[in-house]
Parts: structure tokens; C-alpha cells; sequence
């Protein structure tokens, strides 16, 4: 009888979110890459995980992303806040400040390459503009 297996991680437990069809589990070990193991059931990889000292199927809740996020119980995972989309829409505005002036150099560079005495200071201003906002990135 062909069999469900979910594939994981065999140091630590966590679901690839891969499976096989089967219908005998010792030919089934021999094709598993080193490092995989394999468990009967179609696992959910987003929300269990093998508990490696009993082998049994436990509820996980993988950790926090970078982003300050909030739990979603729903789907036992996270989703992000709404302050951390405002901090990528600050970011985003920021980069198209930086990425508007780096346009903006370029007839600047061309003209100081030509000799105009004005264009360098120009050029300065522009660089120290870009320094400012590269620092509210980090």
C-alpha cells in the first residue's frame, strides 16, 4: 500500500515541506539524501516539526523574522506589524532620495569633467545629501 511520507531536517527536526509516496520504508531510507529522514504523514512544515529525542509530531512556531513582527494564531506563524511596514516604506523613500540625487551627479560630473568651476561644489553637496540619508538606513 503506497504510503506518505514528510521529509525534515534530522538535526533538528524542522519539515523541508517536501514529501514521497512509498510503499516500503526501507527502500524509502535508502534514497533519502544524507541529513533527511523521513516520517509517515503529510506534515504541515509551517507549523510542526519532529521532536528528534521521541520522534513524535509537535505543534512549532518557527522564530520571530528580523521585523519586529506580531503572532498570527491563525496560521501559527507571524505577520509583520504595521510599524514594520512603515519602517520599509521609510526605507524605500529614502533609496529613491539616494538613487534621484545619484541621477542627478551625473550631468554634475560631466560638467565639472568639462571645467565648470561651480560643478564641484555642486558635486559635494550632492554626495554630502546621499551621506545624510545613508546614515537613516542603518
Amino acid at each position: 500500500m503506497l504510503r506518505t511520507y514528510s521529509l525534515y531536517d534530522a538535526t533538528n527536526g524542522l519539515f523541508t515541506g517536501k514529501r514521497l509516496h512509498a510503499d516500503d520504508p526501507q527502500k524509502l531510507a535508502a534514497h533519502l539524501p544524507d541529513g533527511i529522514a523521513a516520517i509517515e504523514g503529510a506534515h504541515d512544515h509551517r507549523s510542526q516539526r519532529v521532536q528528534l529525542d521521541t520522534g513524535r509530531v509537535v505543534d512549532y512556531q518557527p522564530p520571530p523574522p528580523a521585523e519586529t513582527p506580531a503572532s498570527d494564531a491563525r496560521s501559527r506563524g507571524w505577520r509583520r506589524t504595521s510599524a514594520a511596514g512603515d519602517s520599509r516604506q521609510r526605507r524605500s523613500a529614502v533609496l529613491a532620495m539616494i538613487r534621484a540625487l545619484e541621477v542627478r551627479q551625473g550631468r554634475t560630473i560631466r560638467e565639472a569633467t568639462l571645467g565648470d568651476a561651480l560643478a564641484l561644489p555642486r558635486l559635494r553637496e550632492i554626495d554630502a545629501a546621499i551621506l545624510e540619508l545613508r546614515k537613516q538606513l542603518c
